[in-house]
C-alpha cells in the first residue's frame, strides 16, 4: 500500500522545528487522492501549529516604540497594512514619517516573543534596535527613541 512520508519547515526559517508527517493509502485510494489529503494534512497542521503558539492573550497588554526603514512611500503603505491585520495587535500610532523611515507606536496583546511570532506572520520582522529602554512605557509615554526596528522580512 503506498504511504507519503513529509517533511515540511518554512523556507529560510532553519531555526524552527520542522513538520514531520506520515499518509498511508487507504485501500483502492489512487495516488492522486493520496497527494491531495496530504497537502490537506499539511494545511492543517501548519495552520492548527501557528494558532496554538499565537493565540491572543487579552490579559497581557504592551507598548513598544519602533522604527521603521522604508525605501519609499508605498513601503509604508505596505507595513501599515501589514500591522493593522495582525490580530495581536490593537492599535498602530505614527509618530513621525520621513523620506526614509517611520516612527510608530504599537499596542499590542501578549508579550514580546508572542508578537515578534504573530508579525513573522506577515512577513515582519521584530528587531530591538539597542537604543532607548526596555521597552517597558509608564503612563502612555512613549520612550524618546525607538527601542524595536520593524521592517518586512527578507524572506518572501
Amino acid at each position: 500500500m503506498p504511504q507519503v512520508q513529509i517533511l515540511a519547515s518554512r523556507v529560510g526559517r532553519h531555526d524552527e522545528t520542522p513538520l514531520i508527517l506520515t499518509l498511508q493509502a487507504a485501500p483502492e485510494e489512487v495516488l492522486d487522492g493520496l497527494m491531495d489529503r496530504a497537502v490537506i494534512a499539511v494545511v492543517g497542521a501548519v495552520d492548527d501549529d501557528w494558532k496554538v503558539r499565537n493565540a491572543v492573550s487579552f490579559g497581557e497588554a504592551g507598548r513598544l516604540h519602533a522604527a521603521v526603514p522604508l525605501a519609499d512611500l508605498q513601503g509604508w503603505i505596505e507595513v501599515r497594512w501589514r500591522l493593522e491585520n495582525v490580530p495581536s495587535i490593537s492599535r498602530v500610532r505614527l509618530l513621525a514619517l520621513t523620506a526614509n523611515s517611520a516612527e510608530i507606536e504599537v499596542d499590542y496583546f501578549g508579550d514580546e516573543d508572542r508578537l515578534s511570532r504573530a508579525l513573522d506572520r506577515f512577513d515582519l520582522e521584530l528587531q530591538v534596535s539597542g537604543f532607548g529602554t526596555d521597552g517597558t512605557l509608564g503612563a502612555g509615554v512613549a520612550p524618546a527613541v525607538p527601542t524595536h526596528i520593524v521592517r518586512l522580512s527578507k524572506v518572501r
